[in-house]
């Protein structure tokens, strides 16, 4: 009877450790599957982002070099500008320089006349 009663209490033990590990494996399976879809959606993430980020490096580098190209045409209509600057202000120049001349040789002219005008008189 002690022998009987020991192998029921065997068998009982048998089904509750297999009931416990049947258990044990449906809660692990669960948890790898949960484990796989995390990683999943993580290598997806990581995809998008990584297009998104080539994107903006994209966008990015098209704006460098448009930027590059505004600075390069600024330069150039900088240097033409300064160019016909010192054109126009070399011309202003000249320009002075000869209505000056003109207007001294106008005045000694004048003078002349009048020197000649006050002989003349003088002389009367």
């Amino acid at each position: 009877d002690a022998c009987q009663s020991m192998d029921i209490l065997c068998q009982e033990h048998a089904r509750n450790v297999n009931a416990i590990r049947d258990r044990y494996e449906s809660s692990l399976q669960e948890e790898r599957q949960s484990f796989s879809q995390a990683v999943s959606g993580l290598k997806e993430e990581n995809e998008s982002l990584r297009g998104e980020v080539s994107r903006h490096m994209s966008e990015l580098s098209l704006q460098q070099e448009r930027l590059q190209q505004t600075e390069q045409r600024f330069r150039q209509e900088m240097e033409e500008l300064k160019q016909r600057y010192q054109q126009e202000l070399q011309q202003a120049e000249e320009k002075r320089a000869a209505a000056e001349m003109a207007m001294k040789d106008k005045t000694a002219e004048s003078q002349r006349k009048l020197e000649t005008i006050l002989l003349d008189i003088e002389n009367m």
